[in-house]
């Protein structure tokens, strides 16, 4: 499996005695990691497959 499939997504964090904007600000920042983190995972899995699926078609025309 690709190494982008097994990454960890880093995370905003919040600051020390955070204030409701910042709060606020940092549920949007994560939505839109995860959102992002999520995606090049997927494409990472979906390439590594299409990587396999050619493989095997053209095993199949070595028969």
């Amino acid at each position: 499996m690709p190494e982008t499939a097994k990454a960890t997504c880093a995370l905003p964090r919040l600051p020390d005695l955070p204030t409701q904007a910042d709060l606020e600000a940092a549920f949007y920042a994560r939505g839109v990691v995860i959102v992002a983190c999520d995606a090049a995972r997927q494409l990472a899995v979906d390439v590594h497959q299409g990587e396999h699926d050619d493989e095997d078609a053209w095993l199949r025309t070595m028969d």
